[in-house]
């Protein structure tokens, strides 16, 4: 047993160990005497120590499939400087412990998760290099993941537990409102002329795909109840283009498509972002059987240059959200870098970049606009 493993309960170790056996077979084994500790019987919620020893009975996977791990795509991920290349990605290292790992995601790539067919996600990209460079000891009980998600079209700070410890002292921050300050960049359809904090409860569908504020749920079959939690984002506009505003949103809370949703409902949907224009505004863009309609601003794709209205070969970013500062006050901060094309695009756009990001971080290192805050959206 590794330390991530010490003073874990047997039968969690083992659910984490084996997650392809049901929990009832594992607690028939351990019941049964066939899964043993240094030798001798145990019960199912026994304390494990450093150096114990577990022996079980052959449960291996399903032909073909690795335990707990998803197929892997062709080449391995590598470290090069403070980079880990995959494939065609390059994947900034942002921070790096022997606890935790900050990374800046890019664009088209999963979180956590089963990805497309030939396609990590990232934290399969992270396990891999980590298990590699020797910054994860192989234990049953614990593999690296991520504290929180990003969605996949969304870039920017991205952290992963590289141990139980550093698990633990992220997942606690995340827990507490206060724990955790976060900051993301996006462009806004419309002008958006003052502060605003939005507070509308929300509810996410998972069979739509799609979070709803409160009483604009579309009728169901009932199958998926409606369950609306608290939910708060304060956007402040950075700068204005002819027809968009740059603007900070700061999420005081973390639900699925938060900000996409919230700026959709105060009437400035993010640009570009197809899921959540209200349908009069979505006749100026791509439709779906169109030539150029297999990039969808909803979809997957992760060549931000592929099927753009422009003509081939030019920056098509479909929304931008990217999640500038994340800041745990007892822990550390961390800053993402904008990827080069869409500091380009806002560059042409709206003009100096370093003066909105100078902005912008100022607000983060405050943790929200305070006083310059001037409307309020509620239910």
């Amino acid at each position: 047993m590794r330390d991530d493993d010490h003073q874990r309960r047997l039968d969690r170790v083992l659910r984490k160990a084996f997650p392809h056996v049901p929990p009832g077979a594992l607690a028939r084994a351990v019941r049964q005497g066939s899964v043993r500790v240094n030798g001798r019987r145990c019960r199912h919620n026994g304390r494990l120590q450093e150096g114990d020893i577990i022996t079980t009975p052959s449960w291996e996977a399903p032909a073909g499939e690795p335990r707990g791990e998803p197929p892997r795509a062709s080449g391995s991920p590598r470290l090069e400087g403070d980079r880990i290349i995959a494939g065609s990605r390059e994947i900034l290292i942002l921070e790096q412990t022997p606890h935790r790992i900050a990374l800046s995601k890019p664009r088209g790539l999963l979180s956590q998760g089963q990805s497309s067919p030939g396609q990590e996600s990232l934290d399969q990209i992270v396990r891999e290099v980590a298990r590699a460079r020797g910054w994860w000891k192989e234990s049953l009980s614990f593999r690296p993941g991520p504290v929180h998600r990003l969605d996949r079209n969304t870039t920017g700070v991205q952290l992963f537990a590289l141990s139980i410890r550093g698990a633990r002292e992220l997942s606690q921050a995340f827990q507490t409102p206060e724990g955790v300050i976060k900051l993301y960049l996006t462009v806004l359809e419309g002008n958006l002329a003052e502060p605003l904090l939005i507070d509308l409860p929300l509810c996410y569908l998972n069979g739509k795909r799609k979070a709803y504020p409160r009483g604009s749920a579309p009728d169901h079959s009932g199958e998926e109840p409606l369950r609306y939690a608290p939910a708060q984002t304060e956007v402040i506009p950075l700068a204005w283009g002819s027809r968009s505003t740059l603007a900070a949103a700061i999420p005081h809370t973390g639900r699925t498509h938060q900000i996409r949703c919230h700026c959709a409902a105060a009437g400035y949907p993010l640009e570009g972002d197809r899921k959540y224009q209200p349908p009069d505004r979505r006749a100026g863009t791509t439709s779906r059987g169109s030539s150029q309609g297999s990039n969808r601003n909803t979809g997957s794709s992760a060549d931000p240059y592929r099927n753009s209205p422009q003509g081939p070969g030019r920056y098509n970013p479909g929304y931008i959200l990217h999640a500038r500062t994340l800041i745990i006050p007892a822990i550390a901060s961390w800053r993402a870098p904008l990827p080069p094309e869409v500091t380009r695009h806002l560059a042409k756009t709206f003009g100096d970049t370093e003066q909105f990001l100078a902005r912008a971080d100022t607000l983060a290192s405050r943790g929200c606009a305070g006083s310059s805050r001037s409307g309020t959206i509620e239910p």
